[in-house]
């Protein structure tokens, strides 16, 4: 149970980071294709 608890945790906090990153540089590269 607590391993599989860590797994979810860290699963939902790597597609969160995942998620900010993709923000991150989807910001990052649109204004200068503009």
């Amino acid at each position: 149970m607590d391993g599989l608890e860590l797994a979810l945790k860290c699963s939902s906090l790597l597609m969160r980071t995942m998620s900010k990153l993709q923000e991150t540089s989807t910001a990052a590269v649109a204004p200068r294709r503009r």
